[in-house]
């Protein structure tokens, strides 16, 4: 098997251990190339449903514990949209804003319903 270079999300690390073994760099690496194309790639594979939402300053001041990542929460601030993987991603995330919001989505999903 081919051995490439991979990114991985610092916020999943739960434990890290420094070991004796090394590897070495690729031949040719750059990882100013490499970050710059895999970040774009990796931006482009998580806009697949974009999310409008006007939210009150409590809401607000929520999406960063609501979203679990505040560099998302501080662009939809400015411009208030939401990115998500797929509808189920955000209705688990959307839910997280309490009872108005599932009681919003609930009758969204009912009229959505009925017109469909």
């Amino acid at each position: 098997m081919r051995r490439r270079v991979r990114a991985h999300r610092a916020a999943r690390v739960a434990h890290a251990a420094s070991l004796p073994e090394t590897f070495p760099r690729p031949d040719g690496f750059d990882l100013t190339q490499f970050w710059t194309r895999w970040t774009a790639e990796f931006e482009a594979s998580l806009d697949r449903l974009r999310v409008t939402v006007r939210l009150p300053k409590a809401g607000l001041a929520a999406l960063p514990a609501v979203l679990g990542d505040a560099e998302a929460a501080a662009r939809a601030t400015q411009d208030g949209n939401l990115h998500f993987d797929d509808p189920q991603a955000a209705c688990r995330r959307l839910l997280g804003f309490g009872p108005e919001a599932r009681e919003l989505v609930a009758d969204t999903a009912r009229r959505t319903a009925v017109r469909y």
